[in-house]
């Protein structure tokens, strides 16, 4: 029993991605219409969705534009504060779906920390200086759990 609650517990970190998850809103204009310069959103550290394996560091884009990745909409604590603006531009960071990369002509890389274009990486934090590539935070975890289970 122990060896499959172990399996079973890899088999959902294998797909639990951590991903540095921010943005700051320029030149925007909210529904209420006043302007902001500059606003800043920012989740720190949050779990992707299963759907999602990539992170994701955008350069300016449109608030529409990144509304209509998968990576925005399924991830309502990011994008609830977006509603609040009618127009303006985003930069940032986002859990992302392969799609979404190929959207918006990323380069697919092992960190994205070090570069400033569009970029997608498949490891925890991989956006961020904080980068633990290779090892998912997920399977740390499991792997302590499994050494520990085994004394």
């Amino acid at each position: 029993i122990r060896s499959l609650f172990i399996c079973s517990l890899l088999l959902v970190s294998a797909h639990c991605l951590t991903c540095s998850t921010s943005a700051i809103v320029s030149n925007a204009m909210n529904t209420t219409g006043s302007l902001f310069n500059s606003s800043q959103i920012n989740l720190n550290f949050v779990s992707c969705p299963a759907t999602l394996d990539r992170c994701m560091r955008f350069n300016p884009m449109s608030i529409a534009e990144v509304l209509a990745l998968d990576g925005a909409k399924q991830q309502v604590n990011f994008t609830t504060p977006l509603n609040a603006f009618k127009n303006g531009t985003l930069t940032g960071f986002v859990c992302a779906s392969q799609n979404d990369c190929t959207t918006i002509k990323a380069t697919n890389l092992t960190s994205c920390s070090n570069t400033t274009g569009n970029c997608c990486c498949s490891s925890d934090l991989c956006t961020t200086k904080h980068s633990i590539a290779p090892f998912s935070l997920g399977s740390l975890v499991i792997l302590l759990i499994s050494a520990a289970m085994s004394i």
